[in-house]
């Protein structure tokens, strides 16, 4: 059956992100990925040169059909803008030299998609694509048990401003909000105890009590194990319930 083999690009003056992935119907298969680091010390066109040929290199070892990258943004720093944009066009010179089919997607959007929340933080999009791509393994709920990945909170306000270790924690404890990853086989069947169905399902974004469930440290943050009455509510995005703006 015909698969269909995608280049993705995160785009960087300092470090581009890659990966080679293969798509036939709803499976994907990761075959490749790694990054792209100019020379620091090299001059902007020279950095920009860099980019263009590892591209060409990349797609002349994969032959990707079609590649996918980062949109331009919205930001203060125009210079920071303007550098992030010469980086794209050089990458997506080489596409076009390639011959290849190119899609730009807004980072809020690729959030969105992965994690059901346009500002979830790199973290919470890391370990989506770990477990969407089955990079790390998680632990599967048994029994009437949930298995959630918590939200975590920015470190810093949309004025810019940079909180405290302090500030974040207390920020973190007080939305006690997260995405179910998973939901154990028994789960909501007590048709006595839950006479209108289940309370939610996998993708929703949960509330639950600050001290429910059991905590499991993985990279990046940590996953929480909670029974399915342990459940308080649901909300459509993690700002819902946010008391730090």
């Amino acid at each position: 059956m015909n698969k269909t083999r995608i280049i993705s690009i995160d785009p960087g003056i300092v470090i581009t992100g890659f990966s080679i992935l293969d798509f036939q119907k709803t499976k994907i298969k990761l075959i490749a990925y790694g990054t792209i680091k100019p020379k620091r010390k090299d001059r902007l066109e020279h950095r920009l040169l860099h980019l263009h040929n590892e591209t060409l290199d990349i797609i002349g070892k994969f032959n990707p059909s079609i590649m996918a990258i980062e949109d331009s943004f919205y930001s203060k720093n125009v210079k920071s803008a303007v550098t992030l944009g010469q980086s794209r066009s050089a990458m997506m010179l080489a596409g076009a030299k390639s011959a290849m089919d190119i899609y730009q997607f807004a980072p809020r959007k690729v959030k969105q998609s992965l994690c059901g929340n346009g500002s979830a933080t790199k973290e919470q999009v890391q370990f989506m694509v770990s477990n969407i791509l089955k990079l790390e393994k998680l632990p599967k709920p048994v029994g009437w048990r949930i298995l959630v990945l918590p939200f975590k909170a920015k470190d810093k306000t949309k004025g810019g401003i940079l909180l405290t270790d302090k500030t974040m924690e207390e920020s973190q404890l007080t939305a006690t909000v997260a995405m179910v990853l998973a939901v154990g086989d028994d789960a909501y069947q007590d048709k006595e105890k839950f006479p209108n169905g289940p309370w939610c399902k996998q993708g929703d974004w949960v509330v639950f009590g600050r001290y429910a469930g059991s905590r499991l440290k993985i990279e990046g943050g940590e996953v929480r194990l909670l029974n399915d009455d342990e459940i308080l509510g649901t909300v459509e995005t993690p700002e819902d319930v946010l008391t730090i703006i």
